[in-house]
């Protein structure tokens, strides 16, 4: 061998120190003696390589440590959290606020939901594209020279289901209230977008079935029909999405403003008018009848019905002379006020006083009866001299008219000094002044 070449060894001699040639990559390392391994110079070299592997092990120890507390997560309060193993969800239910081990990435990873009420803005899509100074303004401020015309495709607006055009600005709050079905259908960054996106579609259907008026006025329908198609939209993804409200602004086309202030004054002094009017019909007919007066009015007019139908329909006759009767029963009640009850009340106390005359002069009818019977001259005279008395004790004008006048043409003219001398007289008598 090469080696055995270069250092032969004597027959029974001592081989000595063995030269060996360096090898490649390693430089040349002569042997040393018992005492060279004891030199300081080595000894401090082998103590500090020691040292060096004891401090990496005790920073790779650490850096293990570390690697595994990275692991410990916490889950804030209006959060909710998921784990992940190899990229699965690990939990069944989204974690509640509070700490948890997690596998460190790239074993595991965890996820923070926020479960909290958050909201998006559809301020563009409806609405037209306005200048710095004119988005300053109120948008009923502007006029028909500072916007015109819209541009389609640059000018959002809805049609509404009376052909008309409007513009909205909606304000949507939404909540995800499963988180773990969230994640697994949508990315996180991308929730508002998809909600943006499905109420853009909501507003799109609710307005075509909703007129200008109802959407300006009556909020409360489109607001609803908006919140129901984009949940139903966010339902059918599965994405874990909850819409709790959605309000908005809605204003007609510019060039239509003014036309449809005006329209809207009249409706409003229209319900004013009829409001006033409905207050002055109440105060008139509890005036009238008081507080029966719904009642009375209904039957009145269920009255008028039934004999319009009577004058077709013969039977209805019966109906409505029952109705009639419910009407009388009614009226003649204690619960009938107002002038109603007074005239009522007047007429029974009239009835009793004509009912009491009619008796009293019945008595005495049948007393001159029974003295005509008796003595027919004597109650004629008696009659006669009575009626001459009641004339003779009145204020009257006579007139006489000669025998044999067979034509007389009379014209009546008033005294006026014995009217008024008349009118004198029933003055003093009253107490009072002449006038």
């Amino acid at each position: 061998m090469a080696e055995d070449q270069h250092n032969p060894i004597p027959p029974g001699g001592d081989p000595g120190p063995i030269h060996r040639p360096a090898q490649a990559g390693r430089p040349f390392a002569p042997t040393t003696t018992a005492d060279d391994e004891f030199d300081p110079a080595n000894r401090s070299l082998a103590s500090a390589l020691r040292i060096s592997f004891v401090a990496l092990q005790v920073v790779m120890v650490i850096l293990v440590a570390m690697y595994f507390f990275s692991g410990l997560r916490q889950v804030p309060e209006q959060s909710r959290g998921l784990r992940l193993l190899f990229g699965r969800l690990q939990d069944a239910t989204p974690l509640e606020a509070g700490g948890y081990f997690v596998w460190p990435y790239p074993i595991g990873d965890f996820i923070l939901v926020p479960s909290s009420q958050q909201s998006v803005e559809v301020d563009e899509a409806f609405w037209p594209q306005l200048s710095d100074l004119q988005k300053a303004k109120p948008f009923t401020s502007l006029t028909e020279t500072e916007k015109f015309t819209l541009v389609p495709g640059k000018d959002g607006s809805v049609i509404t289901a009376d052909h008309n055009l409007a513009h909205t600005k909606w304000n949507v709050q939404y909540r995800i209230v499963d988180a773990r079905q969230n994640q697994e259908t949508v990315p996180l960054l991308e929730n508002q977008p998809l909600v943006r996106s499905a109420v853009e579609r909501a507003v799109v259907l609710g307005a075509a079935e909703t007129t200008l008026d109802e959407i300006i006025q009556s909020r409360d329908r489109l607001s609803g029909k908006v919140k129901a198609y984009a949940q139903e939209f966010l339902d059918r993804i599965q994405c874990g999405i909850e819409i709790s409200t959605a309000t908005y602004d809605a204003y007609p086309p510019v060039p239509a403003q003014a036309s449809y202030e005006r329209v809207n004054q009249a409706h409003v002094e229209s319900a004013q008018g009829k409001v006033e009017a409905e207050r002055q019909a109440s105060e008139i007919l509890n005036a009238m009848a008081g507080p029966a007066h719904q009642r009375l009015s209904a039957l009145i007019s269920e009255y008028d019905q039934l004999l319009a139908l009577a004058k077709v329909d013969p039977d209805k006759h019966a109906a409505a002379e029952a109705k009639l009767q419910e009407i009388n029963d009614l009226l003649l009640s204690d619960a009938v006020g107002g002038k109603v009850a007074t005239i009522i009340g007047t007429a029974r106390s009239d009835r009793g006083e004509l009912v009491s005359g009619f008796r009293s002069d019945l008595a005495r009818f049948n007393a001159w009866i029974d003295r005509y019977e008796e003595n027919p001259s004597l109650a004629t005279a008696l009659l006669w001299s009575e009626m001459m008395v009641n004339i003779s004790t009145k204020d009257l004008e006579w007139f006489s008219i000669a025998p044999g006048t067979t034509q007389i043409d009379i014209e009546i003219n008033p005294d006026p000094e014995r009217a008024r001398r008349i009118k004198s007289e029933e003055y003093k008598k009253a107490g009072r002044a002449s006038p």
